[in-house]
């Protein structure tokens, strides 16, 4: 029974993110993006034009997960954000090295081309999406730790 005098600090350890049901994700996003950007599919204008990025971005968020095992899913979300905006921003910067580069299929299909707007709107929703996606689908154990105040050392 509990005393009036106890108090106890309640805290809950997260166990780490499992790699492969991560890894499964980024192939689906890999594999539909790059359907929706090299098939002739017309769905619906704002699939086929910001379908691949969004799964883009979703991917990015799953890949930073995948490394970042033990890391929380807001920090996740703003370095997978940061990446995304920082390399849409890289295309707003342009040298001869980066443009040889840019000749590269895969280098030009990573980077993308040119500078918009509204792909900032569609990775930062893309990325929100993958974080709804990661507490619903792939909910991590949480330990409860019970630590009593009055036992500290």
């Amino acid at each position: 029974m509990k005393k009036d005098n106890e108090k106890f600090i309640y805290k809950f350890e997260i166990k780490p993110r499992r790699r492969r049901p991560l890894a499964k994700l980024i192939i689906v996003c890999v594999l539909i993006g790059l359907i929706l950007k090299f098939s002739n599919i017309n769905i619906h204008p704002l699939v086929n034009d910001y379908g691949a990025d969004f799964l883009w971005a979703m991917m990015m968020y799953f890949t930073v997960a995948m490394f970042l095992r033990s890391t929380r899913s807001k920090h996740v979300l703003i370095i997978s954000i940061l990446i995304c905006f920082s390399l849409e921003f890289l295309q707003l910067y342009e040298t001869k090295e980066l443009l040889e580069l840019k000749k590269n299929p895969i280098i030009k299909l990573i980077f993308g081309t040119t500078f918009l707007v509204s792909d900032l709107i569609v990775y930062f929703i893309g990325n929100i999406v993958a974080i709804m996606i990661e507490k619903v689908f792939l909910r991590r154990e949480k330990k409860f730790l019970f630590e009593d105040l009055l036992n500290r050392d």
